[in-house]
């Protein structure tokens, strides 16, 4: 999800999911304790280092709408950043699945996007 980076725009968006996923579980957040703690913004910086020994691994890029995951989903915020051009972020795997015609956005949840 991120983490250890002084700019938490993009992990905080993973954070806001994850709350609105965890809330239509039960769990309850209180807002006003996070409103002032994130930042979701989906023009922030993209750290994508590996740690330790895992940067002499070699990566796997993964098919963004796999059939056998049929609850897949792609977050607005990432069409929105793949589509801007303030940003250079463009995954030919992100491109293949925006281009095609079952592609599924996913819900963002209570808390409104920042940028």
């Amino acid at each position: 999800m991120g983490g250890g980076s002084s700019d938490s725009g993009l992990p905080d968006i993973a954070f806001m999911w994850m709350m609105y996923k965890a809330q239509a579980c039960g769990l309850e957040f209180d807002q006003q304790a996070i409103s002032g703690s994130i930042h979701p913004s989906w023009s922030g910086d993209l750290h994508g280092e590996r740690p330790g020994f895992y940067k002499y691994l070699s990566s796997h890029t993964r098919r963004v709408g796999d059939p056998r995951f049929a609850s897949q989903a792609v977050h607005p915020e990432t069409a929105t950043r793949f589509e801007s051009d303030a940003v250079d972020y463009s995954p030919t795997n992100l491109a293949n699945y925006l281009a095609s015609s079952g592609r599924q956005v996913a819900e963002t949840g209570p808390f409104d996007p920042v940028d």
